[in-house]
């Protein structure tokens, strides 16, 4: 089992969430060969994009992978301002979505993630992906965060 962080706008999350499903752009084809059904993933939501606006990246939901990667070219997910228009075709089903009691500002909590090498320009490893390989007590430490609301 490999764990998960799924990068993500506000509007899309709540897309992901309602039709249980997430999605990501052909330029991120070559994930559908290191994610698996029964992965376990966490919805990272970024400032921009989206009906509203977010001051500081959030996470906000667990999830598990609950099939095997599927194409589908209907459109379902909303494209960022500043990206080309896309369709993410290239989807996995979900379950088990878990909404955090709280939502934790990532910011709190990236001194104390590994996965993390240079702690004051994290945002940086992020920019320009869609999912992005935690390990298990990464995974585990971001869960239990938003039950203490950090």
């Amino acid at each position: 089992m490999k764990y998960w962080l799924y990068i993500t706008t506000l509007d899309n999350w709540t897309i992901s969430n309602t039709e249980k499903i997430i999605g990501f752009s052909e330029k991120n084809a070559k994930l559908t060969t290191k994610i698996s059904k029964g992965d376990k993933g966490i919805f990272y939501i970024k400032c921009y994009g989206g009906s509203e606006k977010i001051k500081d990246p959030i996470v906000l939901a667990s999830f598990s992978i609950d099939t095997d990667f599927y194409f589908d070219n209907q459109e379902l997910f909303t494209t960022p301002k500043n990206m080309i228009s896309q369709k993410f075709p290239y989807r996995y089903k979900i379950n088990n979505v878990k909404i955090f009691k709280q939502q934790v500002k990532m910011k709190n909590l990236v001194n104390n993630l590994t996965f993390f090498k240079n702690k004051k320009r994290w945002g940086t490893h992020l920019m320009g992906r869609v999912m992005v390989e935690l390990n298990k007590d990464d995974f585990n430490y971001i869960v239990n965060s938003s039950d203490k609301g950090y």
